[in-house]
């Protein structure tokens, strides 16, 4: 568990527990892009990539590292993103970026 811990101290992660609702995430894996948006809870939307062009409930997020730990509940930079939505559950490629929006900017008037 220490092993992992230096690693996810090395690479850019985002802990979706710490975020306020309605913060955006998206996320530029190798072959998609995708947006989350996070709920009150531990409930996230999901729209991007192939499999989910309109956003949908997800219910659950967590970095993988091919065949190794899991990280529940984080997305890292190098990582594969684990994830159920829509009654599919996938495996992206490795994430190449990570960017954040406060519910604050995601706000229209």
């Amino acid at each position: 568990m220490d092993h992992l811990r230096d690693v996810v101290r090395r690479v850019e992660c985002v802990d979706f527990s710490q975020l306020a609702p309605l913060t955006i995430v998206r996320v530029r894996t190798h072959d998609s892009s995708y947006r989350f948006v996070v709920m009150e809870g531990s409930g996230v939307y999901v729209q991007g990539g192939e499999l989910f062009p309109d956003a949908i409930p997800a219910r659950f997020v967590a970095a993988w590292m091919g065949g190794g730990p899991v990280i529940d509940g984080w997305i890292c930079q190098g990582f594969e993103i684990q994830l159920c939505a829509g009654g599919t559950c996938l495996k992206t490629s490795r994430v190449l970026a990570i960017a954040t929006e406060s519910a604050r900017a995601a706000v229209l008037h």
